[in-house]
Parts: C-alpha cells; structure tokens; sequence
C-alpha cells in the first residue's frame, strides 16, 4: 500500500504529459477530501481508459459528435449526450449534482472532455485508414482456388 501512494505524484506526473486535464483528474480522485462516489466514478473512468484505450476504439462517429455537441453546450441538458461513454457521463453528471449553486462543471473536467474527443477522433482516424490499407493488400484474382479442393 506504501508504494502504491508513494508513486502517486509519478502517475499525476506522466497522466499530465498526456494531457493536463488527466493528471488534474487523478490527482482530485487521491485527494482525502473527496467525496467517495466521485472517487470511484473517477476510478472507473480510468479503468475504462487503461483497457487499451478500449472505450475509444470502439468510439463511432455518432459517439464522438455527440461528445462534441456537449462541449459546445456544457449544461445539464445536454448530459444525456454523454451516455455512449458510460464512465464519463457519471463523472460529469456527479460533477453537476455535486455543485449545489448550479454553476457550470470544472475547466479540468471540461479539458477532459475535449481530450477525450480528441483522442477518439485520432483513434478513430487511424483505424479506418489502416483497414484501407488491409483492404488494399487483397485482390481476389489473386487468390488461389486450393482451398475449395476437398479430398
């Protein structure tokens, strides 16, 4: 357990390099001070994203413009559009019943919004263009008809 607090600061240290607003996150979910369902709403985000980024490959267009359609109006409202990425939009909606005064969720967890966004669309990107490039390595007149021979 020792070691595990200790290298805390490293963990916010190299999530920041990625993206500020990720180091800021993590460092808010090992703060004593908060409060134990955004702790683990936090975790589960985080859980999510070290699968291999698996929630951002599996990421459609249609989930990625509905993140960005949240980024644009950042109410309550509009939450609902979150709801592809279940671990961020718990995040955010704690976020939002967390603030008694109805004010607007954090500049952190918006940044993370973005980032999220972000990422999707590079992941996203860069797995259509390596099944092009599967895609143009087979040429059906190039296959051999051998495997149709059965004995």
């Amino acid at each position: 357990m020792k070691e595990r607090v200790q290298a805390i600061p490293e963990v916010i240290s190299l999530l920041r390099e990625i993206d500020p607003s990720l180091g800021c996150l993590f460092e808010y979910s090992c703060n004593v001070e908060t409060p134990p369902k955004s702790q683990n709403n936090i975790r589960q985000l985080f859980l999510q994203l070290a699968a291999e980024e698996s929630v951002l490959q599996l990421a459609p267009r249609p989930a990625l413009t509905s993140i960005g359609i949240f980024l644009k109006n950042p109410s309550l409202s509009n939450i609902p559009h979150l709801t592809k990425f279940p671990a961020l939009y718990k995040v955010v909606l704690h976020e939002f019943h967390r603030k008694t005064d109805g004010s607007a969720i954090c500049r952190e967890l918006l940044r993370l919004c973005k980032w999220f966004l972000m990422r999707g669309w590079a992941v996203l990107v860069k797995m259509m263009s390596d099944q092009e490039a599967d895609e143009g390595c087979y040429k059906p007149g190039n296959v051999s008809d051998d495997w149709k021979k059965v004995r």
